[in-house]
This record gives structure tokens, sequence and C-alpha cells, in this order.
């Protein structure tokens, strides 16, 4: 089983992000990836998470959205933020999105290990909503750790 608490990154949570669309949140995820230097191309980044959502919205009800990257990466990366207002998403359940966990992998067999392990961990624990509390970074890192290891 897959440890996606190796691939957090500190850097790539955001909380009380002030986004008002899918595009917004799609062009932070890709800023926050370049900017901590683990992609190298801002736009193509921003333009295959676009290029995923168009082929089907990554908003899997709840409130929460998984977007993701198989991309030219180092090491795969997670990420999360919350959202100060919900943006529409498109989402299965058609509500909006509040909080979106975001993933970036070198290959696809890593990609879907990542992505089967983050939609178990979010749709069978308290993570969300312990996320949804956290007074910062730091204790949404340390929820996010600790539910997946009681998962």
């Amino acid at each position: 089983m897959i440890n996606l608490s190796l691939y957090l990154k500190k850097d790539l949570i955001k909380l009380g992000e002030e986004l008002s669309s899918k595009e917004e949140v799609l062009r932070r995820i890709a800023e926050l990836l370049s900017g901590g230097g683990y992609v190298e191309d801002l736009e193509k980044a921003f333009s295959e998470l676009k290029r995923r959502e168009e082929i089907q919205s990554t908003g899997i009800g709840g409130g929460i959205a998984v977007p993701h990257l198989l991309c030219d990466i180092e090491e795969p990366v997670v990420g999360f933020m919350t959202l100060k207002a919900p943006v529409e998403f498109d989402a299965l359940d058609g509500k909006p999105v509040d909080v979106v966990f975001f993933t970036a992998a070198p290959n696809p067999n890593l990609h879907l290990r990542m992505l089967a392990r983050l939609a178990r961990l979010v749709k069978s624990s308290g993570i969300v909503d312990r996320i949804r509390k956290a007074e910062g970074p730091e204790e949404a890192y340390e929820a996010f750790k600790q539910e997946e290891i009681s998962l």
C-alpha cells in the first residue's frame, strides 16, 4: 500500500485560498508546482490540468476535487488547499468544491496508485473535516498524516 504522506509537501498546503473559478484553482495548482520547483513549465502544467478536466471533472463530490497531473517530474508530490468560498467544479454531485487535493506523478502506475489511495482516504476518513477546521498549514499537514496512518 502506498503512503501518500511520503509525497505530501508542506509548501503545497494552502488554506483559505481566494479563488473564484475552477480555472483559477487549476492555475494556482500549476503555480504552486512550478514555484516549488516540482515542474519546470507552469503553462504546460496548467494546460495539462485543464485538458484532464475537459475529459471528466475531478470534482468527486462532498465539496472535494482531486485534480491530478501525469508529467515529467523528478518525484511524485501531493498537496491540497482549502478555498475561502466554494467554487463550481462540475462535481459528480453538482455541489461546489472547497477542498482540493492534487497530485503529480512521473509514471502511470504510480499515478493511479496515488489516486486510488487518495480517493479512499478522502472518502473513508475524517481528513476533509480536519483540514477544513485546521488553523494553519502545519495542523493540516499533521491531520493528513494522522488520518492516513489510521486508515
